[in-house]
C-alpha cells in the first residue's frame, strides 16, 4: 500500500509546482523508509534446465524471491529438468509442483533457498517426484500436500520453538536432515502422509532436550541414521513408522521414489525417552531395524542408546513394536550384541526402564533370521542378543504314569551343538485340550537355568487314558520334546452295587444271576485291581458263596461275587460288598423265596345218576332190546362206561321203572374184542 503522505500530493496545473510536488512525494517515501510489496504467483516457463535468477525464465519476467511469493513448476516441462540457485539467497513463501515430470531445485556456489511463508509454507507435490537439493532453511512450520513425493536432501530449521511438519494426502516427504541448531526445538508429524526424516551428526532436531513426536491420527514417521537426536514418540492411534538405526537414504539417485534405503550400522543416541505407543499394541505398526555385521557396537551391530535427561528419565517402551534383523556376515558362536540400551544420564532417569517387549518375542525366546538362532534377553537397561550354535531341545524327565489328580514335574534340557547347556531359553510346554491330559499350575512356559534345564509343573486331569505333552522353545523352528504320560484312576472312593431288579431265588437254590459290584475314584473313574469282599447275614434268610467272596475288580473296575445259592429260610435281606477305604458299602436287596408243595394223586370215586332198566318180555318172535345206562361218572382214573343187558321176556312190551333202578355198577370200558364178543348177543347175529 503506498505511505498516506503520498496520497495527499497532487500535480499543479503550473509545470513548475508539478515537478516541485512529485520530488517532495518521492523523498517522503524514501524517508519513511515504505516500500510497496504485492503477493505474486510467479510460474516457470522454460521446458529446458536454467537459471532461477533469469527473469526470462519465468512468466511474467518476474523471478519468485520474496515471502510473499508463490513460485509454480508446473508441466511446461516434457522432461526432467533441473533449475539452479547460483550464488544467491532466494526467499519464497510457498511452492507448487504440477509437472509430471520431476523437477530437481539445485544449488551453487553458495546458493541456499529459504522458506519464509507468512505463518506456515505450503508445499504442494503433485504428478512426478520432485528433489530439492539446495540448502533450505524452514523459517516456521511446513504443510506438504498433494500426491506426489519430494525429497530435501538438507533443511535446516533456524527459528525457536516447535517445528510443525504436515504431510497431508498421500503425499510423502523426505528430509536427509533437519537441522537444529540450537538442539532445543522439536519436530511433531501430523498428517495423513509418510515423513521420512534422515538424521546424522550431533545436530539434529531435539538433539538436546526436544523431541521427535509422530502425533495422534497422523500417517508414518520414518528415521533413519545415527547421531544424536530429542526424545522420540510414537502416539497411539498413529500410522506408526520404521526407526532404522544407522541407515540411510540414498538422496544421490534423484527422483527415486522414495529414496532407495541403503543399510548400514550406527549408534542412535536419544536424549530423553523412546515410546513406541502404537494402537492396538498386539498388532504394533512400529518397526526397529538392526543389523548385525559384527562384534563392535557402531561399527559392527546397530544400537539404539538412550540417555535420560532432566526432562525425561530415560524410559523405552517396546510395546509389540516389530523387531527386524539383518545379517550382514556369519556370526560367531555364543556372540552377544546389545542392541537396546539406557543409562542414567541424570539423577531424574534413575526411575527409567526398559518395558515391553518386541512383538512375539518374550524374554528367552530365540528367533531365526536367516536361519541363524538368536537368544533375546530383556533386563531394566539392555535388550541383548546372543548367537546359539545349533540349540536342541530334548525331554529329560517326567514321562509316566500319573493318578488323577497328581502333581508333578517335567523337564526339558535345551543344549547346543557342543552339548554345552544354554540357560536363559524360553521353553512352551503344550497338552491335549481334550481327554487325559494335565494343566500347568504355575504356567506353561519357563526359562531354563544355568543347567539348560527347563523344569515346569504339571497336574493329572480327571480323565483317564494315555497322551503326550510336547515342549518346544522359539518362534525358531525346532524339534519339540516329547512325554508320553497315562493318567490312572485314584484309589477306590465309592462303590454301588449294579443291576436293575432285586434278586431273587427259591430257598436252597442258585440265584441265576451274580452279584456285581462298581468300584470308582473320587472323579467317577472305575478303579481296577482293588478287593471288594461280598458278606451275607449269619442267622436267618441268607445264602452262601460257591466260591471265595473276596474277589478283585477288572478293569472296568468291576467285582462279580461267585455263585450265591439261597438257604432254607425264606424271607428279604441284604447282602453287602466292602472294599477297604471306602466307609459305606454296596448293599444289595435279596429275597429267599418258599419252596412251591410238591402236587399229591387223588384216589379216584365213582359216582352216576340213577339208571334206568329196560326188560325184554317174550313174544313169538324173540326181540332183542338194547338198552343204554346213564352215563357214569368217576374220579380222575376211572372212566364212565355204558352197559348194555339183555333179558328175555314172554312178553313183547318193554316196560321202563325209574324208580326200581337198580343202584349203577362202575365198568371199565371194554375193549375192542370184549365189544365183539357182545355185540352178537345184542343184535341178534353171530353164532345161530
Amino acid at each position: 500500500m503506498a505511505n498516506p503522505t503520498a496520497a495527499h500530493c497532487s500535480p499543479h496545473r503550473r509545470r513548475s509546482r508539478l515537478y516541485t510536488a512529485l520530488l517532495t512525494c518521492a523523498l517522503a517515501v524514501l524517508a519513511l523508509g515504505v516500500a510497496p510489496v504485492l503477493a505474486a504467483t510467479i510460474a516457470w516457463k522454460s521446458d529446458a534446465d536454467g537459471s532461477w535468477t533469469t527473469a526470462n525464465n519465468w512468466l511474467g519476467g518476474t523471478v519468485p524471491n520474496s515471502s510473499a511469493d508463490t513460485a509454480v513448476l508446473g508441466d511446461v516441462i516434457q522432461a526432467p529438468r533441473t533449475i539452479t540457485i547460483a550464488g544467491v539467497a532466494i526467499t519464497v513463501g510457498d511452492m507448487r509442483f504440477t509437472s509430471a515430470q520431476p523437477y530437481t531445485i539445485a544449488a551453487t556456489n553458495g546458493g541456499s533457498l529459504a522458506l519464509d511463508g507468512p505463518g506456515t509454507t505450503s508445499i504442494s507435490a503433485m504428478g512426478g517426484a520432485h528433489t530439492v537439493t539446495a540448502p533450505v532453511t524452514l523459517r516456521d512450520s511446513l504443510v506438504v500436500s498433494g500426491d506426489a513425493p519430494i525429497i530435501f536432501t538438507s533443511l535446516t530449521s533456524t527459528a525457536g520453538g516447535n517445528r510443525l511438519i504436515r504431510v497431508d494426502g498421500t503425499a510423502a516427504a523426505s528430509f536427509a536432515k533437519l537441522v537444529d541448531p540450537t538442539g532445543g526445538r522439536s519436530l511433531r508429524k501430523q498428517g495423513a502422509g509418510t515423513l521420512n526424516l534422515q538424521v546424522s551428526g550431533t545436530n539434529n532436531t531435539g538433539a538436546a532436550s526436544g523431541f521427535i513426536r509422530n502425533d495422534e491420527g497422523s500417517g508414518q514417521l520414518n528415521l533413519y541414521g545415527a547421531g544424536n537426536v530429542g526424545a522420540i514418540t510414537y502416539n497411539a492411534a498413529t500410522g506408526g513408522g520404521t526407526l532404522g538405526i544407522g541407515d540411510s537414504l540414498d538422496f544421490a539417485r534423484a527422483g527415486s521414489t522414495p529414496p532407495a534405503l541403503l543399510r548400514g550400522t550406527g549408534i542412535l543416541a536419544v536424549s530423553g525417552s523412546v515410546f513406541f505407543d502404537a494402537n492396538p499394541p498386539e498388532a504394533s505398526n512400529t518397526t526397529l531395524q538392526i543389523d548385525l555385521n559384527g562384534p563392535q557396537v557402531g561399527s559392527g551391530y546397530d544400537q539404539l542408546r538412550v540417555v535420560g535427561n532432566v526432562n525425561n528419565n530415560g524410559s523405552i517402551r517396546l510395546n509389540n513394536t516389530t523387531l527386524a534383523i539383518a545379517l550382514g556376515t556369519t556370526l560367531a558362536s555364543r556372540e552377544r550384541f546389545v542392541i537396546v540400551a539406557r543409562s542414567q544420564g541424570s539423577a531424574a532417569a534413575a526411575t527409567g526402564r526398559i518395558s515391553g517387549t518386541f512383538l512375539d518375542l518374550p524374554n528367552g525366546a530365540v528367533l531365526a533370521p536367516q536361519d541363524v538362532p538368536l537368544l533375546i534377553s530383556y533386563t531394566d537397561n539392555t535388550v541383548e542378543l546372543t548367537r546359539l550354535l545349533t540349540p536342541t531341545l530334548a525331554a529329560t524327565s517326567g514321562a509316566g504314569t500319573l493318578i488323577v489328580g497328581e502333581t508333578t514335574s517335567v523337564v526339558a534340557t535345551v543344549v547346543d551343538a557342543d552339548a554345552i547347556p544354554i540357560p536363559g531359553v524360553r521353553v512352551t510346554f503344550a497338552a491335549p485340550d481334550a481327554g487325559p491330559s494335565v494343566s500347568f499350575p504355575d504356567g506353561n512356559t519357563v526359562l531354563t537355568d544355568s543347567e539348560g534345564h527347563a523344569s515346569i509343573l504339571v497336574r493329572a486331569n480327571t480323565n483317564v487314558g494315555s497322551y503326550t505333552v510336547t515342549a518346544v522353545f522359539g518362534p525358531a523352528v525346532t524339534v519339540p520334546a516329547s512325554f508320553a504320560l497315562t493318567n490312572m484312576a485314584g484309589p477306590a472312593a465309592a462303590i454301588e452295587p449294579l443291576g436293575g431288579t432285586p434278586p431273587e431265588a427259591e430257598v436252597g437254590t442258585t440265584f441265576t444271576a451274580p452279584l456285581r459290584a462298581h468300584v470308582t475314584d473320587a472323579a467317577g473313574n472305575p478303579v481296577s485291581g482293588v478287593t471288594v469282599v461280598f458278606a451275607a447275614p449269619t442267622t436267618g434268610p441268607s445264602g452262601r458263596f460257591a466260591g471265595d467272596p473276596a474277589v478283585t475288580t477288572d478293569a472296568a473296575g468291576v467285582a462279580t461275587a461267585p455263585a450265591f445259592v439261597a438257604n432254607q429260610d425264606a424271607g428279604s435281606y441284604n447282602v453287602s460288598a466292602h472294599v477297604n477305604g471306602v466307609a459305606a458299602s454296596a448293599n444289595f436287596d435279596v429275597t429267599n423265596r418258599p419252596a412251591l408243595p410238591t402236587p399229591t394223586p387223588p384216589t379216584p370215586t365213582a359216582t352216576a345218576s340213577p339208571t334206568a332198566t329196560a326188560t325184554a318180555t317174550a313174544s313169538p318172535t324173540a326181540t332183542a332190546t338194547a338198552t343204554a345206562s346213564p352215563t357214569a361218572t368217576a374220579s380222575p382214573t376211572a372212566t364212565p362206561t355204558a352197559t348194555a343187558t339183555a333179558t328175555a321176556s314172554p312178553s313183547p312190551t318193554a316196560i321202563h321203572n325209574p324208580t326200581t333202578a337198580p343202584a349203577p355198577i362202575a365198568t371199565p370200558m371194554p375193549t375192542t374184542t370184549t365189544w365183539q364178543r357182545y355185540l352178537p348177543l345184542i343184535f341178534g347175529y353171530g353164532n345161530e
